[in-house]
């Protein structure tokens, strides 16, 4: 048997923190002190904390330690300097005073089998707490729930001026914190693969923000019924079972951004309707069942970026017909079933690039008919599209143009009312291109004027439109046309 020990001093505490050890050898036969006891401190004190492993001998392994520091919404990684000892010893900083919790790791492997890969055989953790809250009925900080003794103090508690976030639980703390009514901060839920704790704040009418990551149980937020106000983001990802955000149906307030990623189940956004703009950005990626924006009827405006990546069943943009407005970047991006970009019909503005990129199933740009001005267009690796009408209305691209790789694409036209690109033009290896003359009402190019590589299209097809924009504002870049279509019956 071999004990391991490791010897934490506090010069400074946070709110909570929390230590995890590896035991590092096939398995820890014991650990002290209780880890399913919260450990109450003060500043100065050293603590002590022992593991006992399973193994007989341990010659022949080394030991790589790491730290990871949580926040209410991120995680951190350090790597901390080891010569492949069993014990460390760690002096907290200023820099980790505003930690919730620190998990410490120690991994081992075997010298012997240098092709292995690093792994750790068993985890124990403990949770410290300053002094001053085992016994307060009230908290100012931020709180990390990992086992029962964590709530003993937000028993009765109805408001949380920080955030609160709930690791992986195994017991009900339904009693606890089902009278909070106000989290001021972030209430983040993460890898809650046991008990699906949102049940827990049915009485919940406000929250700083909120973050539902890989809860595989949770599969609805009905028990948010009460919710009424969410002052920043909203984070849904990694989820399972959750389908729709219904429980959200009666948020009046939300002031923050958008992310529903990576959820296997979910099918829309059917639950927001009562949202008429999104302050930060709206993020929808990686949802495989995700067919439609419906629950969005009511979005108007999209002070960030509106991104939708990897939805593979997502068929148009159904449910965004009321938005007319984008400040920051439009990304469609490798949407595989995307046949159409039906919903965004009213969509006049978009204040940064619009790319669409990777939509093999794409074969037009209908829907985008009110778009006016975009700063930059990338149309891109869209193999079936055969045209881009459904931009009649644009007049200016402040930023670069660029047209690349849609197998399909015949000719420009759609694009004929562009007056004005302020970047460069950028149109190559698109194989069924003969014509770009369609832009017809463009007078100036801000940058290169670059067209090469698209093998039906005649070079004397692309001369013609640097002579017609050089004979009114000009083209201020290089130019560049290396095409190898025919030219006969051009003049």
């Amino acid at each position: 048997m071999n004990t391991f020990i490791v010897t934490i001093r506090y010069l400074l505490f946070f709110s909570l923190s929390a230590l995890s050890l590896t035991g590092c050898g096939g398995s820890i036969t014991s650990a002290f002190p209780d880890p399913d006891a919260t450990i109450y401190s003060n500043s100065g004190e050293t603590l002590t904390f022992t593991v006992t492993g399973s193994e007989s001998d341990d010659s022949d392994w080394n030991y790589k330690w790491r730290a990871s520091v949580l926040s209410a919404t991120s995680i951190s990684n350090h790597r901390l300097s080891s010569n492949g000892e069993k014990s460390r010893s760690i002096l907290l900083d200023e820099s980790l005073t505003s930690a919730t919790a620190i998990i410490v790791t120690c991994q081992y492997k075997n010298s012997n089998k240098p092709n292995q890969d690093d792994s750790a055989l068993d985890t124990i953790t403990w949770i410290i707490k300053p002094q001053k809250l085992q016994h307060s009925l009230t908290s100012t900080g931020s709180l990390y729930i990992q086992n029962s003794n964590d709530i003993a103090s937000l028993e009765n508690i109805t408001s949380l001026k920080g955030s609160l976030r709930i690791g992986d639980v195994n017991f009900d703390a339904s009693a606890y914190l089902s009278s909070i009514t106000e989290i001021e901060g972030y209430l983040a839920l993460e890898n809650n693969r046991r008990i699906p704790p949102l049940n827990w704040f049915k009485n919940l009418t406000s929250v700083g923000g909120l973050s539902i990551t890989n809860s595989d149980l949770t599969t609805s937020l009905s028990a948010l019924n009460n919710l009424t106000s969410i002052e920043h983001g909203i984070s849904i990802n990694n989820n399972d079972a959750i389908t729709s955000l219904d429980g959200l149906k009666n948020l009046e307030y939300f002031n923050g951004g958008l992310r529903v990623s990576d959820n296997k189940s979910l099918s829309s956004l059917s639950g927001l309707e009562n949202i008429t703009s999104i302050a930060g950005d709206l993020n929808v990626s990686n949802n495989p069942k995700f067919t439609s924006f419906s629950g969005l009827e009511n979005i108007q405006a999209i002070h960030g970026q509106l991104k939708v990546m990897q939805n593979p069943n997502l068929r148009s943009f159904s449910g965004l017909e009321n938005l007319q407005t984008v400040e920051s970047n439009l990304l469609i991006d490798t949407n595989l079933g995307l046949r159409s970009l039906s919903g965004l019909e009213n969509l006049q503005t978009v204040g940064g690039k619009t790319t669409i990129t990777g939509n093999l199933s794409l074969d037009s740009l209908s829907g985008l008919e009110q778009l006016e001005s975009t700063a930059g267009l990338d149309i891109a690796f869209n193999w079936l599209l055969k045209s881009v009408s459904g931009l009649e209305n644009l007049t200016f691209i402040d930023g670069t143009f660029w047209v690349a790789k849609n197998t399909r694409l015949t000719s420009l036209s759609g694009l004929e009312n562009v007056q004005s690109i302020d970047g460069h033009i950028r149109i190559e290896t698109n194989n069924s291109l003969t014509s770009v003359t369609e832009l017809s009402s463009l007078s100036h190019v801000g940058g290169n004027f670059h067209i090469t590589d698209n093998k039906k299209l005649c070079n004397f097809n692309a001369v013609e439109l640097v002579q017609q924009i050089e004979s009114q504002d000009g083209l201020d870049g290089e130019i560049d046309i290396n095409n190898t279509g025919s030219c006969r019956g051009q003049n």
